[in-house]
């Protein structure tokens, strides 16, 4: 609009000429001036309060290790069920079928060998059948990975320390590098290790 500029304030249109300019901007008079910087300091101190809870309730999240369990388990199941793709039931060789027929299932529970709980070694895909309605099926697991794998994974995994006490950035440092593994993976490149390898000194 030719010959006249808005007021920050109340966005409305005056005369160049009659406006109250300021480095902040062009406004109708000191009032609207000051209105206009007041609400600004208002929303300034909202965004830094916003963001304070924000910090907040992550560092909240972060200690909330029951949380971090439940996210962590979550992308490692992910990972272990795009490992074994396309392969039978660890327990009774029972094909991929995909989908809600596979879980992700431990050889060495979560309770009791905390310590395994998102080691790759102790995780495989069983069918719906071994894993839920036969308590993981145990014996064909452990025939499963002996065929699969030969002897060193069973003593690996029957001889590891039994509990860790995990720590919540412990477990979000586990989940951003499995993510970016699983990105990866499903981008269409190869795993970027063995994550069934047993060394010699693990």
């Amino acid at each position: 609009m030719a010959g006249k500029v808005r007021c920050l304030h109340c966005r409305e249109y005056q005369l160049k000429e009659s406006v109250l300019k300021l480095p902040a901007g062009s406004f109708c008079n000191v009032e609207h001036a000051i209105a206009y910087g007041r609400d600004r300091s208002q929303k300034v101190q909202k965004r830094s309060l916003a963001n304070a809870h924000k910090i907040r309730k992550a560092k909240v999240k972060e200690d909330d290790t029951r949380h971090q369990h439940k996210l962590t388990q979550t992308i490692v199941n992910r990972l272990c069920l795009l490992l074994d793709q396309g392969l039978p039931c660890i327990s009774c060789g029972r094909s991929d079928q995909g989908g809600r027929m596979r879980n992700a299932g431990h050889f060495k529970s979560r309770g009791s060998s905390s310590g395994l709980r998102y080691d790759l070694r102790n995780l495989h895909g069983q069918c719906v059948h071994c894993n839920l309605y036969q308590s993981g099926n145990v014996e064909g697991y452990r025939q499963g990975l002996l065929t699969r794998y030969g002897s060193d994974i069973l003593e690996y995994l029957d001889t590891s320390p039994r509990l860790r006490a995990w720590t919540g950035p412990e477990l979000i440092q586990m989940r951003t590098e499995i993510s970016s593994e699983i990105r990866s993976i499903e981008s269409g490149n190869l795993p970027s290790m063995d994550w069934r390898k047993i060394n010699v000194n693990t």
